[in-house]
């Protein structure tokens, strides 16, 4: 007899709840803290930012950098803010500049048309002068006549004064370089002559207004006295050359020795300068000391060896 097992059902397992993925968290800014623990400061801000790749600097241009405003002319400005530009891009920048400040004053760039535009204002103004003294009685037109000739009288004499005055400062200009002449060479009589304007503008007001002509002839021949270098030819006698003086023969530039006098002797030496036959220093100094003398370069003077003091 066969035994039935009974069937019971298999249960299926059902999958488990996939649980929610959790959204990928944002990294929090980065505090900027400073090293010591206090208050965060901006400059910790800024490098921290630097560190993170956040600030980036600015950076300048390499090279040239096209500024030009019509493509014809190229101009370009470095990084240094020097413009190149060719010969002919400068010229027609210069043009157009021209003629922008022409079309500005005067509403046109034809030079013919404003010459012509000036020449018919002047007309038109003369006409309109014209017109307004046709207005005016007889008594108006003298006043305005006689005002127009003051001003111009008094115009006048102002340009004569001066005229004047320059021409009386070139006579008297002459009048002195003509006495300087007499003493200064012509190479320094430039320098000469401001030399005694200087000398001039430091005198007195009374001194100066007592300066004649006398009184200058005398400071041109005082000052080339003084200054020999600055002296006419002829004019300051040549002074007799300046002979060197010897301490005995064989110097640079003296003559020879001569021959001792008569009832010397030839091999003896003397302490007296001048001769012949003088002792050199090193031999007078030799010569002092044979005979107890010491010779004091400080003093100059010889001293007896056993001399006490």
């Amino acid at each position: 007899m066969s035994q039935q097992v009974p069937q019971t059902a298999t249960p299926t397992a059902t999958p488990a709840p996939t649980p929610p993925v959790a959204a990928e968290a944002t990294p929090a800014p980065v505090e900027a803290k400073s090293p010591t623990g206090a208050a965060p400061t901006p400059g910790d801000a800024q490098r921290t930012q630097a560190r993170a790749g956040a600030v980036t600097k600015p950076t300048k241009p390499v090279g040239k950098v096209n500024v030009s405003e019509t493509p014809d002319d190229p101009i370009q400005a470095d990084d240094k803010g020097v413009i190149h530009m060719s010969e002919s891009a400068f010229v027609k920048r210069l043009a157009r500049a021209k003629s922008a400040e022409l079309q500005k004053l005067f509403g046109t760039t034809d030079v013919n048309q404003i010459i012509k535009d000036r020449q018919d204002l002047l007309t038109f103004k003369a006409q309109k002068e014209v017109q307004r003294r046709a207005t005016l009685d007889a008594t108006a037109r003298l006043q305005e006549d006689l005002k127009k000739a003051n001003e111009n009288a008094t115009t006048h004499k102002t340009k004569l004064d001066q005229l004047q005055h320059r021409r009386l400062v070139e006579q008297q200009h002459n009048a002195v370089q003509g006495l300087a002449r007499k003493y200064v060479n012509e190479d320094d009589l430039g320098d000469v002559m401001f030399i005694f304007g200087r000398a001039l503008q430091r005198m007195k007001p009374e001194d100066r207004a007592k300066v004649n002509e006398t009184s200058i002839e005398t400071w041109f021949k005082n000052y080339v006295t003084k200054k020999p270098a600055f002296a006419r030819a002829g004019v300051i006698a040549k002074r007799p050359p300046t002979v060197a003086v010897s301490n005995g023969p064989g110097g640079p530039g003296l003559a020879k020795p001569t021959a001792p006098p008569s009832g010397t002797n030839p091999g003896e030496r003397t302490f007296k300068p001048g001769q012949p036959n003088s002792m050199t220093t090193l031999e007078a100094k030799a010569a002092a000391a044979r005979q107890g003398y010491n010779w004091l370069p400080d003093t100059r003077v010889c001293d007896p060896v056993n001399s006490s003091g």
